[in-house]
């Protein structure tokens, strides 16, 4: 058995760690490839940044969905009923808002983030059996919250999909998938100290899953010396305080992605609620005060 693996900077803004195993070290560096050739082709396809991406396009009515971020914006209007609200694909403008606020360094005017929050109540989309439907202005779809995790799997699909691959495991900045005949051990970053050589609050098994995690400690805005973490409640159009950060495991990335996000905006007892009705999936959510909240199905190793 060979191993081949490669550190890759510049995709999604961050960086991605693959490692295959394959019968052969010619076999894992070729799955290896594939890999990383499926990961940039996804996300070159989901970024806001190039106006001839197929979700730029899509925005501007320019073009449909292509069958990939149709399955994206399928998964994102799914999350988005199923939490609530408290996930949304659409909050584009809204991000912007705040970093405008960051530039001036003054808080948004209070007119202008009710008139956002106004907006978000409904999806700018619509989605039926192998449909996408544009029902609004499309331009601020960001689709941040999934778009990462569900790279991620792609590019584990692809990799367990070339002959002799035996492991794969894809982490983008923290959004990690493996599959493999032995589980990875991976840590859970402590919200209150985000610092690389920090150890690690909790640490996970994945065996055929995904983790996830959300917060707003690394990422965020500083307005009137203040800090504001970047995790925006769609419903009141402020940046989320109540919870540090949470950490989810899930079959998929995609799952994972979208749950640590919604756990972050949800009060610590419904984001508890809603993860202990989806049968396979954990998550520990870390409040402001530094407690620790974990759900039925949450495992440590």
């Amino acid at each position: 058995m060979a191993t081949s693996s490669g550190r890759y900077a510049g995709i999604m803004g961050t960086v991605v760690d693959v490692t295959v195993s394959a019968a052969t070290a010619a076999a894992a560096a070729r799955a290896e490839a594939a890999v990383v050739e499926e990961v940039r082709r996804r996300a070159a396809a989901l970024t806001v940044f190039d106006p001839d991406s197929d979700l730029c396009r899509w925005r501007t009515g320019a073009a449909g969905p292509s069958p990939g971020l149709r399955d994206v914006l399928t998964l994102a209007a799914e999350w988005h009923g199923r939490s609530g609200g408290a996930f949304h694909p659409d909050v584009g403008r809204l991000q912007a808002l705040w970093d405008g606020a960051a530039s001036s360094d003054r808080l948004p005017a209070a007119g202008a983030v009710s008139a956002e929050v106004e907006r978000l109540g409904r999806l700018s989309f619509e989605v039926g059996p192998g449909t996408v439907v544009r029902t609004g202005d499309t331009a601020a779809v960001t689709l941040n919250g999934i778009a990462k995790g569900w790279i991620v799997d792609q590019g584990v699909v692809r990799g367990c999909a070339m002959a002799g691959v035996t492991r794969v495991t894809v982490n983008a900045g923290g959004d990690i998938c493996h599959h493999g005949p032995a589980a990875l051990a991976v840590g859970v970053e402590d919200p209150s100290r985000p610092y690389d050589n920090a150890p690690p609050l909790a640490r996970v098994l994945l065996a055929g899953q995904a983790v996830a995690s959300s917060g707003g400690s690394r990422r965020g805005w500083r307005i009137g010396g203040r800090w504001y973490g970047h995790v925006l409640d769609p419903r009141t159009g402020w940046p989320v305080a109540h919870v540090a950060a949470a950490t989810v495991v899930a079959p998929d990335a995609a799952t994972a992605d979208a749950l640590a996000t919604s756990l972050t905006v949800l009060s610590v007892a419904e984001g508890m609620a809603l993860v202990d009705g989806i049968p396979g999936v954990g998550a520990l959510v870390v409040d402001r005060d530094g407690g620790r909240h974990r759900s039925a199905g949450w495992a440590e190793a």
